[in-house]
């Protein structure tokens, strides 16, 4: 009995693994734990600068267009010349989101594969049903006629450079951030759509924020499901189409 005791301490002490110390599992841990740390640290100071951007952009251009120093961008015009007119005042958010993706390069984030499609979710189907339903519904609603077909292909640029737009900064870049800064995407998603849909409490009252909030929380599931962009930014468009199209498309006088 004695004699198997020794032989099994024996092939225990002369195993490959007896021979590691215990120091450099602590070491090894200790050290990933460190680059994690660092890692949160950079991403949330990542975000804190990203939110503060966004934020003095927002303030500059609301304090543009209330001293009339640039027209809105989503008001319609006489003539289609005017209507095209109204991209270049447009084109400076598009900029904007396309220079803010470096934040995510910056945090150690994908970009790349935010801009392939990589799967179908009935979430997508969804919100093409709200797009489209709420689209018509405002087409339908309108009491104004509409202008010519020669104000649609200005008026569809728009909203696409709108929906491209909103959805790089808030449902790639601030709802990636956010939930690499804080591991939770539910609470991501929330900021995210909160914040999106401020600008429309401004522009429609609470009622408008709270169906935008919620617009943006399923674009958001969208994204998050399908592991890519391009189905939010289809909806959005054809969200668009009614909330951004329309307001060009119609004939007041």
């Amino acid at each position: 009995m004695n004699d198997e005791r020794t032989k099994n301490s024996d092939l225990f002490q002369n195993h490959p693994s007896a021979n590691i110390p215990l120091k450099g599992f602590d070491g090894q841990k200790a050290g990933a734990a460190r680059g994690r740390h660092h890692e949160a640290a950079v991403t949330r100071r990542t975000l804190a600068v990203f939110s503060l951007t966004l934020v003095m952009s927002a303030g500059l251009a609301g304090l543009l267009l209330h001293q009339g120093l640039v027209p809105w961008p989503f008001r319609g015009t006489d003539t289609v010349f005017g209507t095209w007119g109204r991209i270049p005042v447009y084109a400076p958010v598009l900029i904007f989101a396309l220079i803010s993706l470096f934040w995510l390069r910056h945090a150690g984030l994908p970009i790349r594969e935010w801009f392939s499609w990589k799967q179908v979710s009935p979430l997508f189907f969804a919100g093409l049903g709200v797009s489209i339903g709420y689209s018509l519904y405002l087409f339908y609603t309108s009491p104004f006629p509409l202008k010519s077909a020669g104000f649609i292909p200005p008026a569809l640029v728009m909203g696409l450079m709108n929906a491209v737009s909103e959805e790089i900064i808030y449902r790639l870049i601030f709802m990636q951030l956010l939930a690499a800064a804080f591991g939770s995407r539910p609470r991501a998603n929330l900021i995210q759509a909160t914040v999106y849909a401020l600008p429309h409490l401004l522009i429609g009252g609470p009622l408008f924020f709270l169906l935008a909030t919620g617009y943006g929380l399923l674009l958001g599931r969208i994204t998050h499901a399908t592991g890519s962009i391009f189905p939010a930014i289809i909806c959005h468009f054809i969200i668009d189409i009614g909330a951004i199209g329309l307001p060009l498309l119609i004939n007041v006088d």
